[in-house]
C-alpha cells in the first residue's frame, strides 16, 4: 500500500464491500445478505464521489459491528476470516486491483 501523501486515493466503500461480500463464508448466509442489502440498496446509485463519504462508510461499519463483535468468543473458530475481513475493512489489506 503507497503512503505517499501525493498518491493517496480515498477508498471506496462499494468496493471494499463487495471484496468483504466475497470473503464471508457461504454458512454465514445473514452476514452476506446484509453485506448484499447495503450494497443493493444504499450504493447502487450512488455516485464514485459519494462513495468515500464517513456517511457511507458509517453504515458500513455498523453491519461489522452487528456479525464481527469486538470482543470475540474464546475459541472462536471462525477467527482467520473475521480477522481478514476486518484488516480489508480498516484497510491493513489492500483489495485486489481486479475489484
Amino acid at each position: 500500500m503507497d503512503t505517499d501523501p501525493e498518491n493517496y486515493q480515498p477508498r471506496s466503500v462499494g468496493i471494499v464491500s463487495c471484496y468483504i461480500y466475497h470473503l464471508i463464508p457461504d454458512n454465514h448466509a445473514e452476514f452476506k445478505e446484509e453485506i448484499m442489502n447495503f450494497i443493493k440498496c444504499t450504493l447502487c446509485y450512488v455516485s464514485p464521489e459519494d462513495m468515500i463519504l464517513p456517511s457511507k462508510w458509517m453504515r458500513l461499519e455498523i453491519i461489522m459491528k452487528k456479525y464481527l463483535p469486538r470482543t470475540p468468543a474464546v475459541e472462536d473458530l471462525d477467527a482467520a476470516w473475521k480477522q481478514k475481513i476486518i484488516d480489508v475493512y480498516v484497510g491493513k489489506i489492500a483489495v485486489p486491483q481486479t475489484y
